[in-house]
């Protein structure tokens, strides 16, 4: 069917396009010259983004299964200290494409086709913490609420439960101020139906607001 192979397609370039991105930028880690000392002047709010590429596990009911993911995260925090960021964050996996746009526009093909999508999310209290003085180096850990959502032919599913996620990145400076870092992050849930594990590798950009 035109509509699939188009989702199919749109999903291969979106990972094709985040794993360039993470290989780049660890790439460039690894011959960055100057590990120098620490001067990303934390203070105030910040206001964070995450892309990237996931392997997703998980179960619910009867269905046992492992997907790579598309990964997208976002974070509004404050820095308790230059070296202790806490706050709020959502962050997600798409594992199948959600289509509602995509009918609506092509709709010449099938209008009253049901949409379809799967995803697993969450929202949850994060902290950062810095624990060299002289390295902008980081361990993240979070805790919260989950979701999953799965829209197949007219059924619509969205149960909930709990999660937890730890990691760690490494900042580089795009200005005192902004900055990218390449992190790794392990995330693990449950909803009532079920639970998931998911590997992250993701670019996240930070905007510390003096």
């Amino acid at each position: 069917m035109v509509i699939s192979e188009l989702l199919k397609t749109n999903r291969v370039w979106w990972k094709g396009l985040s794993q360039f991105i993470i290989i780049f930028s660890l790439l460039f880690v690894f011959t960055y010259s100057s590990y120098a000392q620490d001067n990303i002047s934390r203070k105030g709010f910040t206001l964070g983004t995450s892309l990237g590429y996931g392997s997703t596990k998980y179960e619910y009911k009867d269905i046992h299964a492992s997907e790579d993911s598309f990964a997208v995260g976002l974070q509004v925090g404050y820095a308790i200290t230059p070296n202790i960021i806490a706050g709020l964050e959502v962050n997600g996996w798409t594992i199948n494409a959600f289509n509602d746009s995509v009918y609506n526009y092509y709709y010449y093909y099938d209008y009253n086709e049901p949409s379809e999508g799967e995803s697993i999310s969450n929202a949850s209290l994060f902290l950062n913490v810095f624990p060299f003085k002289e390295h902008p180096f980081y361990i993240t850990g979070s805790v919260g609420k989950s979701y999953y959502d799965n829209y197949d032919r007219g059924v619509d599913i969205r149960e909930t439960g709990t999660a937890f996620s730890v990691g760690c990145g490494y900042e580089f400076p795009i200005s005192k101020t902004v900055t990218y870092a390449p992190q790794f992050r392990y995330s693990k849930g449950n909803f009532h139906h079920g639970d998931y594990k998911a590997a992250e590798l993701s670019i996240a950009l930070h905007w510390y607001i003096n």
